[in-house]
C-alpha cells in the first residue's frame, strides 16, 4: 500500500548560535578559504567571521553568499580587511547589503590595496551606494573587479563610468 508523500515544509529562519556559527566556520575553513552559503547567516553572525579573519593570517578568500547579512554585517567584514594583506577575494553575493553597506565597503576599497574581487551581485544596493563604490575606487590603485546584476543592483553604469573615467579619462 502506498503512502501520499507528505509536502516538506520550507527551511524556516532559525537564529543559529555562537557555537553553531563557530562550527560553520570550522567547516568551512580550508588552508585559504571560508565559504559559508546558504546558512541563514546575520549581522551579528558577522563579528564571529571578523574575528576568525582577524586571528586567522591565511585566508585568502571569503564567500558568504545566501545569507542574511546587511549593513552592520558588512561593516563587521569592512573593519577587519581595512589593513588585510591577504583576502583577494570577497562575495557577498545574494545579502540583504544596502547603501550604508556599500558606503562601508566602499571605505575598505580605500584603505586596502590586495582585494582584487568583490561580489555584490543580487543585494539592495541602490545609486548612492553605488557612487561610494564608484568613488571608492578612485582612490584606490588596485584593479578590482565588481560581480554585479544590473536588476539587483544599480551599480553596473555607475562603477564602469567612475572606473573608466578615473583610469584611463
Amino acid at each position: 500500500e502506498e503512502q501520499e508523500q507528505q509536502p516538506q515544509e520550507p527551511n524556516k529562519c532559525v537564529q543559529l548560535s555562537k557555537v553553531d556559527v563557530q562550527q560553520l566556520i570550522s567547516d568551512s575553513i580550508d588552508p585559504s578559504s571560508i565559504s559559508i552559503y546558504g546558512q541563514i547567516l546575520t549581522d551579528q553572525d558577522m563579528v564571529i567571521v571578523a574575528d576568525t579573519l582577524r586571528n586567522n593570517h591565511d585566508i585568502e578568500s571569503v564567500t558568504l553568499s545566501s545569507n542574511q547579512i546587511g549593513d552592520q554585517g558588512a561593516q563587521y567584514i569592512a573593519e577587519v580587511l581595512k589593513n588585510n594583506e591577504k583576502v583577494v577575494c570577497l562575495n557577498f553575493d545574494w545579502n540583504k547589503i544596502s547603501e550604508q553597506g556599500a558606503r562601508y565597503l566602499g571605505e575598505l576599497l580605500q584603505t586596502n590595496t590586495t582585494l582584487e574581487i568583490l561580489n555584490l551581485n543580487l543585494n539592495e544596493i541602490g545609486e548612492q551606494g553605488g557612487q561610494y563604490l564608484a568613488q571608492a575606487l578612485e582612490h584606490n590603485n588596485v584593479a578590482c573587479t565588481f560581480l554585479l546584476s544590473p536588476s539587483s543592483n544599480h551599480l553596473l553604469p555607475l562603477i564602469d563610468t567612475y572606473y573608466l573615467d578615473s583610469r584611463f579619462g
